[in-house]
């Protein structure tokens, strides 16, 4: 008779979740920019999940660098679960006057990508937009029948990333030492005028 095998033990790797959510980051730019919608919306929402996820479980941010007034500092296992309002709510209160208020609508806005993660598209059928004011186009166009509007706002998610980056202390090279060792920053730069370099 086999043993049954063990859940092996794993430790959340905290300090590599900025490189893990950058690279998520590219990988969405990149799969946006050759209309595969799934997969980089997959990625946008992972890379945004996962870099709150790491903004609201470190005491400061690097180069030790520390926020006044800063919130409450959570253990890794309290951020269970994907829903970026939430963690957008929780970042509000952990850091009080971020420079980040400007893109709650695109933190909502890429939320909707969370419940699609598996491809699940209702019966009422959807449509992808490249920008959030085509969405809400989209939406009134749409507000007889039941509809699904999902957008995808490379523009948006370029802006996000670089103030991120930004307040987190990253600069050009941390992203070339660490971020990006193994290549992409042609993935990276490829029209953007936020790219940092």
């Amino acid at each position: 008779m086999s043993q049954p095998k063990r859940e092996l033990e794993r430790t959340e790797l905290i300090g590599d979740w900025p490189e893990i959510a950058f690279q998520n980051y590219v990988l969405a730019r990149a799969g946006r920019q050759r209309g595969f919608w799934y997969p980089a919306g997959s990625c946008a929402h992972f890379a945004v999940e996962l870099i709150l996820k790491y903004l609201l479980v470190v005491p400061h941010v690097f180069n030790r660098k520390t926020w006044p007034n800063r919130g409450p500092v959570f253990a890794p296992n309290d951020l269970r679960g994907h829903r970026l309002t939430k963690l957008w709510h929780e970042f509000d209160a952990a850091y009080p006057n971020h420079p980040l208020t400007g893109f709650t609508d695109f933190v909502a806005e890429l939320d909707r990508w969370g419940g699609i993660r598996y491809a699940q598209i209702g019966h009422v059928g959807a449509t992808f937009t490249p920008t959030l004011e085509s969405a809400v186009v989209s939406r009134k166009a749409n507000a007889h029948q039941p509809h699904e509007v999902f957008a995808f706002d490379l523009r948006q998610l370029d802006q996000f990333f670089r103030q991120v980056l930004e307040f987190i202390g990253a600069d050009r090279y941390l992203l070339g030492s660490k971020f990006m060792v193994l290549g992409g920053r042609d993935l990276y730069e490829a029209d953007n005028p936020f790219a940092i370099k």
